[in-house]
């Protein structure tokens, strides 16, 4: 705490400011001299008799899952979540601005009449409300609903680090013949400001499948942006248009497509001018695309997919570039926040798969293709073998395997009966390899991200999807190619070994001589440079050989963790429908310019009447912001939908009579944007 104060002791926090509203100018001052007494005192009481009795502890200082240390967020504010806006109500507002007491009031008197209220619906109205709590990875979180719900059984989905148990819906809601299940899609959800930590691609493919397929259904993101970002450029985040990334993913941004927003940012923006706050915070509404309730599939051909997400792959891998990865000081700032793996870019296809009907195994050997050509990511062959793997994993591609005679011969896969295209190799790090990083500070540790890589010289592949525990690992007595992971539940503050697994390609283990196994840090994820004084320049924590049966295991699975790779994998293809919506790509292929919908005639009598109409009486018009209204023939109207809101002013129509079908063109009104 004290760490944390001294850190911010110059600083003027003024971010009351944003729960004021309208009034966010009079509560900049008295919210800031808030935070200062708050965080010098611990409550937000102005008396010193008062001050000096407070003996109970805060709930808010929770320890971490460790047990053994809690970081209070530097921001924490208790007023925060209240209308401070209300002191515009004050009688006295016009002639003096509110002050400390009145915020406190202010708060306490709202936080009553919630208690109140939530009291009065309990005792009034049938108990049919139910909170439930979940303190761990969001991600992983919304990965195990998704899975659960396909599965109705455990998950396969672990928390990305220091737990060995894989996530277990086991609650009497989540049994098959209860009453009132507990749900597994949603009409909303509020993901806070999580894609700033975790980026936003990584936000929509875990939760957009969760969303309630119906157009009140509505998901949430908030993002802090320099003030610079702000004029438009919330776009970077998508690693593409966000009009692209919306029809990939079947998911839209009310306000940008809208224009306008019930929640306004100005008094950021004005502060930000003023040099008070630097950023200001964007909420977006999101809401699912017309896509899912379409006649229709949405197509487009391979190459053009293919260039589209290869594109998207380049900026979310941008930071990989060598300038990067060696620039040691351009990496010590608080921006350094790696937020994707080649496993984020697999579940990303994976949903885009399920939405957009395409050629998949042509789309996946132009994109393959693309990423071996490519050497703007210096550091993207190092990682290409990872890709491969999270691609299987996924269910995107078939993973190559070794040929027979190099596993026959392989000593690593000596006694096996059948190798898997993808196997998990699990490194046992000794305890006193990770002394060094133990006597480091909070500040000087940072959040540092591990990495696994596999050496052949001059190969070195980078494995990013590593999975970490505390303990030790037995052999299955069903299978001895698989693992029982025994978790020392104390973690930093026992002694056992720390566990480190990670899948790759069976072939690369059984081609490749004289393999070292290692686990470093990412560079990028480096805070301080006290780190490279304790590892070295390769960020180095252990290495050992591959064949070292004291550190390095080959197996089926992860331990502890049958069939992960099975319940991870993705639904199959969506079912192709007869009408369709092909999304058009311009000559550089970097992003959707249009969407052509197709209207197929296929009734006989219809067909007839088509060709008969002269090209005057048949008429296209916008019905709706997603769709157009084709009519024919006397009395004979079609609907075309369109996943994206569109601008029917600007159509082309396309009339093929002897196919007998009816195509409608339109312009992306949002591209550039």
């Amino acid at each position: 705490m004290q760490e944390v104060r001294n850190r911010f002791a110059a600083s003027i926090i003024c971010t009351a400011g944003r729960s004021a509203g309208p009034a966010w100018n009079s509560v900049l001052q008295p919210g800031a001299e808030h935070y200062r007494r708050y965080w010098t005192t611990g409550v937000t009481f102005d008396n010193s008799a008062q001050i000096s009795a407070a003996s109970f502890v805060n709930p808010a200082f929770s320890h971490d899952s460790s047990g053994q240390d809690f970081n209070v967020h530097y921001g924490t504010d208790p007023i925060l979540a209240f209308h401070l806006g209300t002191v515009a109500t004050l009688p006295q507002f016009t002639k003096r601005g509110p002050s400390v007491k009145d915020l406190i009031r202010i708060a306490k008197e709202q936080f009553k009449d919630w208690c109140l209220a939530f009291r009065k619906r309990i005792d009034d109205g049938p108990p049919n409300i139910v909170i439930r709590l979940w303190v761990g990875d969001a991600l992983a979180f919304s990965r195990a609903l998704l899975v659960f719900a396909s599965t109705n059984s455990t998950t396969g989905v672990c928390q990305p680090a220091w737990e060995a148990t894989p996530i277990i819906l086991d609650g009497q809601d989540y049994a098959g013949a209860t009453r009132d299940k507990a749900p597994l899609k949603f009409d909303m959800i509020d993901t806070s400001n999580l894609m700033d930590h975790l980026g936003l691609i990584n936000i929509l493919v875990a939760t957009v499948p969760l969303l309630q397929d119906h157009p009140t259904a509505t998901l949430y993101t908030n993002c802090l942006l320099n003030f610079h970002e702000s004029s438009g450029n919330f776009a970077s985040h998508a690693c593409t248009e966000i009009a692209t990334l919306s029809l990939l993913l079947g998911i839209i941004p009310a306000s940008y497509v809208s224009g306008f927003t019930t929640q306004s940012n100005m008094h950021d923006v004005c502060t930000s001018m003023s040099g008070t706050i630097k950023s200001c915070q964007e909420t977006i509404p999101w809401k699912k695309s017309p896509a899912e309730s379409m006649p229709g599939s949405l197509t487009m051909a391979a190459n053009a997919l293919g260039s589209i997400l290869f594109n998207i792959y380049l900026e979310m891998f941008k930071d990989d570039r060598i300038s990067h990865l060696f620039n040691i000081q351009a990496q010590l700032g608080a921006d350094s926040i790696n937020q994707y793996d080649r496993s984020s870019f697999a579940a990303f296809l994976a949903l885009v798969k399920q939405k957009v009907h395409s050629d998949w195994t042509q789309v996946m050997e132009y994109i393959l293709s693309l990423i071996e050509r490519d050497r703007t990511l210096l550091m993207g062959l190092n990682n290409f073998q990872d890709l491969y793997c999270q691609l299987q994993i996924h269910g995107i591609t078939s993973a190559i395997s070794a040929p027979e005679s190099r596993i026959n011969t392989s000593r690593v896969f000596d006694g096996w009966d059948g190798v898997p295209p993808v196997v998990c190799v699990v490194l046992r790090v000794p305890r006193k390899c990770l002394k060094g990083l133990e006597v480091l500070s909070a500040d000087e540790i940072g959040t540092p991200v591990f990495q696994c890589e596999i050496e052949s010289l001059p190969h070195n592949n980078v494995f990013s999807v590593c999975h970490l525990f505390f303990g030790t690992t037995t052999p299955s007595s069903s299978d001895p190619h698989l693992l029982i992971a025994n978790e020392d539940t104390t973690r930093w503050r026992g002694k056992s070994p720390l566990i480190v697994s990670f899948y790759v390609p069976s072939w690369a283990l059984a081609m490749l001589p004289q393999l070292m196994v290692r686990l470093s840090i990412h560079p990028k994820s480096i805070q301080s440079l006290a780190i490279y004084s304790v590892l070295g320049p390769r960020l180095c924590i252990f290495s050992a050989d591959l064949l070292d049966k004291t550190h390095v295991q080959v197996v089926r699975e992860r331990p502890g963790n049958p069939l992960e790779s099975l319940k991870l994998q993705g639904p199959a293809d969506p079912h192709l429908q007869a009408q369709s919506v092909i999304m058009v790509t311009g000559q550089d292929a970097t992003k959707i310019n249009g969407l052509t919908g197709r209207l197929n005639i296929s009734d006989p009598s219809l067909q007839a009447t088509f060709r008969a109409c002269s090209s005057s009486d048949i008429t296209v018009k916008q019905a709706c912001p997603f769709s157009m209204l084709i009519a024919f023939g006397k009395a004979h109207q079609e609907t075309l939908s369109f996943p994206y809101p569109i601008n029917g002013s600007n159509s082309k129509t396309r009339l093929a009579r002897k196919s007998s079908y009816i195509e409608v063109s339109i312009l992306n009104r949002y591209s550039g944007n």
